[in-house]
């Protein structure tokens, strides 16, 4: 039955609903059951329990366990954002302690001025914004300086800022390359939600058997196998962020001045030009300032030089 009625609600279900949030709810939810009948009456007692209901005890109780994962699923689902920005270091017990951002910075200073090493350093670190008004901004985590360095890319590299750049990026950009963001982004807070609920339940079965009285073999074996699998997953997930910040990084390089002819914005001829109309186009969008202007033109037409303003010019 249980198996029936999940099949019915996956095919009505969003795909990456049912990967990222319906199925690891169900794994966890499992495994608490099982802790609980383990530290209690025992498993065998559960399922003699169980068969000694008849056909609409056990048909209410299925009701009752598939809303319940269902509720667990739908509160994972809004929480991907805080559960990645947990991981990230911008909340939680890594946000409060400097201890992580300032190894970052040691062992970044110590390779930056090494050729063999400086590649592999810009795709795990971010590096600095082209206006000097942060010199890097690290995170306490490895996870979140590799996403830093997809956010930072576009600003240090042309002048644009990725976060606000992305969003409108998005709906310019062909098929393909949002399926490819997409899927990474779908492993890595996959990866995450389950290293999060492996924690939880390492802690949770740790401290349930040991009031239990289980064997302390058990309770190590139940506590020690979610702190690793928590670890295991989020070690897994760094390949995914670098993945989806290099993704990130080659869709702004192929695709951003389709941006700028998107805005009506003149495509500019060099790169200094180019750093000036996004810092235009920025203050436009952050600030609606009034002395970022251009002359707008059509996506397949340029204004001539001769015929720009000098404040247009000039941003």
């Amino acid at each position: 039955m249980l198996t029936s009625i999940l099949t019915q609600l996956t095919g009505v279900l969003d795909k990456r609903f049912t990967l990222n949030a319906l199925f690891p709810a169900l794994a966890f939810s499992l495994g608490v059951l099982l802790v609980g009948y383990a530290g209690g009456p025992g498993i065998a007692s559960g399922i003699n329990a169980w068969n000694a209901q008849d056909g609409v005890a056990q048909a209410g109780m299925v009701v009752v366990a598939i809303a319940a994962v269902f509720l667990l699923a739908l509160f994972l689902a809004s929480q991907a954002l805080a559960i990645l920005h947990l991981y990230e270091g911008y909340v939680g017990p890594m946000q409060l302690l400097n201890a992580g951002t300032r190894w970052h910075e040691q062992r970044f200073d110590a390779g930056k001025n090494d050729p063999r090493r400086f590649d592999e350093l810009t795709t795990l670190y971010p590096l600095p914004l082209s206006d000097g008004r942060l010199r890097h901004g690290f995170l306490p985590t490895r996870l979140g300086n590799i996403l830093r360095s997809g956010e930072r890319y576009p600003n240090h590299r042309y002048g644009l800022d990725g976060v606000v750049g992305f969003s409108r990026l998005l709906e310019l950009l062909p098929e393909s390359v949002v399926a490819a963001l997409s899927s990474a982004r779908a492993q890595l807070e996959l990866t995450l939600t389950l290293s999060l609920l492996s924690a939880v339940f390492g802690v949770y079965s740790g401290i349930y058997l040991a009031i239990s009285e289980i064997a302390p073999p058990v309770v190590i074996a139940c506590s020690a196998g979610g702190a690793i699998a928590a670890w295991g997953l989020y070690r897994a997930s760094l390949g995914f962020a670098i993945a989806y910040s290099s993704q990130i990084k080659s869709a702004f390089d192929m695709h951003r001045l389709e941006l700028l002819d998107a805005l009506k914005v003149p495509s500019p001829a060099n790169r200094n030009e180019e750093r000036r109309r996004w810092d235009a186009v920025g203050r436009l969008l952050y600030r609606n300032d009034d002395q970022a202007i251009w002359w707008y033109t059509s996506a397949s037409a340029k204004v001539p030089k001769s015929i720009e303003p000098k404040a247009a010019a000039d941003t």
